[in-house]
């Protein structure tokens, strides 16, 4: 069953220019940056009389309702004019799915931006039928990639692509010493499906290991070296690029960094910008990344950023906005009204139109 929820429509102009947005960035201004900013505004000015007159229909897929989908996202689009939709399937006969993508009218959207929905196969369905119709829904790669969300995958991947990864094994013969003998100890077991630091955990003996076999949730672990840090690093991506980051700063004995579990939101440094979006850029290349984000941890030890994990749903609030000076849904907005234009002015290889 579809259940499709128009969330905004109203008559605003677009503003589509974009770039790396690290909150760092404009701590000194001079006359130079002055005058870029003229430019831009000139910009926008110069898009908004020649595309003021065209709304686009956006349809984010997602079966979650969260604050990005509903409250961010939606605000943005409503702000500029957009036709935004959450399209939801809640029900599948996979005999009949061409018929549900029909019914949910997905070819009249001018932007497809897929989150989450009935699962791999379900999302398999759905890429082969946009590409039957030239199409394709940003961060849809289940043909590609059917295993990005596997951490498991992603340690691998990184691992054979000499991206800085902490040392990985995956174990089934529940053995503390084995495992430790591998990787040493402490050491952080973790579900290969998972989100917000749920079924994360640091072991530093036999009895904690015990305890984790005794209560885990999850059927596949992978089992990682410790890296010793004071927070992580969280790099957006959009269109596949590095447009900024921050810090997530643990506020308690807690090894993890997850904002859900109470970590503050700093500004990176000036010094880490190059060194993460570089890093991040390279992960996006790997996979075809286009509207994710991508963890690191800098070592208390050696100082070195080391690869977490990809997420596929970045989600953002506007408390994310004001601590790190980032407005994502600005960003976001902003890609989907470039790569709009791009179709409109015939350019063939725009993301979200089939490519050889």
């Amino acid at each position: 069953m579809l259940n499709c929820a128009t969330l905004a429509e109203a008559p605003t102009s677009p503003s589509p220019v974009w770039e790396l947005h690290f909150p760092n960035a404009n701590a000194h201004e001079g006359f130079s940056i002055i005058l870029r900013r003229i430019f831009v505004s000139l910009q926008i000015t110069h898009y908004q009389i020649h595309n003021m007159k065209h709304k686009l229909r956006i349809g984010v897929i997602s079966r979650i309702a969260s604050a990005t989908i509903t409250n961010e996202l939606s605000r943005e689009a409503k702000v500029r004019g957009h036709h935004y939709d959450q399209i939801i399937f809640d029900t599948a006969d996979l005999g009949q799915s061409d018929e549900a993508f029909t019914e949910a009218n997905l070819l009249s959207y001018d932007i497809l931006y897929y989150r989450s929905s009935l699962g791999l196969v379900w999302a398999r369905a759905l890429q082969h039928y946009l590409a039957r119709h030239n199409r394709r829904a940003i961060n849809l790669t289940a043909v590609e990639f059917p295993f990005l969300n596997d951490k498991a995958f992603q340690a691998l991947a990184m691992e054979t692509s000499e991206i800085p990864t902490p040392k990985t094994t995956v174990d089934t013969r529940g053995s503390f010493l084995e495992i430790a003998t591998q990787i040493g100890a402490p050491f952080v077991a973790k579900a290969c499906n998972s989100s917000q630091g749920k079924d994360v955990h640091l072991i530093h003996t036999e009895q904690e290991y015990k305890v984790f076999v005794a209560t885990r949730t999850k059927k596949a672990y992978i089992f990682q070296e410790y890296v010793p840090h004071d927070y992580d690093c969280r790099i957006h991506l959009v269109n596949g690029q590095a447009v900024g980051g921050f810090r997530r700063v643990q506020t308690s004995s807690d090894f993890r960094c997850n904002v859900s579990l109470g970590a503050t939101m700093e500004p990176l440094e000036v010094s880490e910008e190059a060194i993460l979006s570089t890093l991040s850029n390279k992960v996006a290349k790997l996979f075809n990344l286009e509207l994710h984000v991508v963890d690191f941890l800098k070592s208390k030890k050696d100082g070195k950023y080391y690869f977490v994990e990809i997420n596929n749903n970045p989600g953002w609030e506007t408390s994310d906005t004001e601590a790190t000076g980032i407005d994502m849904s600005s960003l976001v907005m902003d890609s989907f009204e470039t790569l709009a234009s791009a179709v409109r002015g015939q350019v063939t290889s725009a993301p979200f139109l089939k490519t050889a």
